[in-house]
């Protein structure tokens, strides 16, 4: 795929369009398709800005991470619904990733200047038609697909638009924030704060770990230790339980011998 669209871009033609974000961008901006997440990035930092997050982005470039796995997601997108889907992804990750040098002195990039380069290239983004027929709203209550064209495949009638496909939060994203709540749990952080930093729920980051447990070994030994200390803790809870019932009984018969103890 990017040997077609290296080829798109060395042969720009007038009036020619496309059917996603990436391929738009690096034919309007003429950038070769592996530089389409770097040059995005810079065109999105604030002018102000961008001499110190250039010097940032190659000093510790961990540090955009996020800002890159979101534009990403954006050069997938084919409708400005999607686009603004994946901007919302991108404002939640920033309130999760609470890096001084992102929040508080803006050293990142700008949502709306990514929203203004979207709507810039508008007129170059038409998805495939066999993905806009269903765009607009059907004037009919829509009828079984056997029934009103027999001929016509059950993909074609039934295929998933793409907004349908991407994920409220992306895979590239997820793994993020399961890596830094595995590194802070490992450090010694409560299991209960690190997934309150991070934005997740147990039975999720427990989904997440098993997910890449193949990839990464350690995922795999945190979440064995996990359920481990859970059914420790179910087991604790069950003791007490059966104490308390012990006691409670102990209780009741000391109470008996007393009454048949007494006098007549």
């Amino acid at each position: 795929m990017a040997k077609v669209r290296a080829t798109d871009m060395a042969n720009p033609a007038d009036g020619k369009q496309f059917n996603d974000f990436f391929e738009a961008f690096c034919h309007h901006y003429g950038c070769a398709p592996g530089d389409f997440e770097k040059a995005a990035f810079f065109k999105a930092v604030p002018a102000l800005r961008l001499p110190l997050v250039w010097v940032l982005f190659h000093i510790t470039p961990d540090l955009f991470d996020i800002d890159l796995d979101i534009i990403e997601e954006l050069g997938k997108t084919r409708t400005r619904d999607e686009f603004s889907g994946v901007l919302d992804e991108f404002h939640n990750a920033m309130r999760v990733n609470r890096s001084a040098a992102k929040t508080r002195f803006g050293m990142r990039m700008q949502g709306g200047r990514l929203m203004e380069i979207r709507e810039q290239l508008d007129h170059l983004i038409v998805p495939l038609p066999s993905r806009r027929k269903n765009s607009a709203p059907p004037q009919n209550p829509p009828a079984p697909a056997a029934a009103t064209d027999p001929g016509k495949s059950a993909a074609t009638t039934s295929a998933p638009t793409r907004a349908a496909m991407v994920p409220t939060e992306s895979r590239a994203l997820m793994l993020r924030k399961t890596r830094q709540t595995h590194a802070a749990v490992t450090g010694g952080t409560p299991l209960a704060q690190a997934l309150a930093d991070n934005g997740l729920e147990e039975a999720q980051f427990l989904d997440l770990l098993a997910g890449e447990s193949a990839a990464n070994p350690g995922f795999g030994w945190l979440r064995d230790q996990l359920l481990r200390a859970k059914r420790l803790e179910a087991a604790e809870a069950e003791v007490a339980r059966l104490n308390r019932a012990i006691a409670d009984q102990s209780r009741e018969i000391a109470e008996l011998r007393e009454r048949l103890a007494r006098p007549a």
